[in-house]
C-alpha cells in the first residue's frame, strides 16, 4: 500500500540535464561576434549579477530585521504571559476575596449572587472591549 494517499503523493522530481552540444562553442561566437560585442555582454552580465546579488544582499538583510522583530515582540508576549497573568491572576483573587468579605458582611445571604453578578459582567466587558484579533494565514509559493 502506497505511503501517501493520492492528493498527497510528493511530485515527481525533475532532473534537467543540459545538452552541451546545443550551446555555442567559441569559434561560432567569435565568428557571430566581435570581440567589442563579446566584452560588452560579458560586461552586462557580471553588472547584472552584481545587481542580483546586492538585490538578495538587501533581501536577507530585510529578512534579518523582521525575524528580529518578531523574535522581541515573541520575548515580549512570553514575559507578559508569564509574569502578568499568574500576577493579574493573584490581583484578582484578592479583590474577589475582598469584594466576597465586604459583601458578605453587608447582604448575609446575597454575597454570592452579587459577586457573580460582578464576575459575569466584568468578563461581559474584557470580552467585548477588548482588542479584536484578525488572524490571516498566507501561503507563499516561490
Amino acid at each position: 500500500m502506497s505511503r501517501h494517499l493520492p492528493a498527497q503523493r510528493p511530485a515527481p522530481r525533475v532532473i534537467h540535464y543540459p545538452d552541451v552540444a546545443a550551446r555555442p562553442s567559441a569559434s561560432v561566437l567569435a565568428r557571430q561576434y566581435s570581440a567589442a560585442e563579446l566584452m560588452v555582454a560579458a560586461a552586462q552580465a557580471v553588472a547584472q549579477q552584481r545587481t542580483t546579488d546586492m538585490e538578495r544582499r538587501e533581501q536577507y538583510a530585510a529578512w534579518l530585521l523582521r525575524r528580529e522583530e518578531i523574535a522581541r515582540r515573541d520575548r515580549r508576549v512570553r514575559t507578559a504571559l508569564l509574569l502578568g497573568v499568574p500576577a493579574g491572576l493573584v490581583v484578582l483573587a484578592g479583590l474577589g476575596w475582598l469584594l466576597f468579605s465586604t459583601t458578605a458582611a453587608a447582604l448575609a445571604g446575597l454575597g454570592p449572587v452579587v459577586i457573580g453578578g460582578v464576575v459575569v459582567a466584568g468578563g461581559v466587558g474584557v470580552v467585548a472591549g477588548g482588542r479584536r484579533c484578525i488572524t490571516v494565514v498566507q501561503h507563499w509559493h516561490e
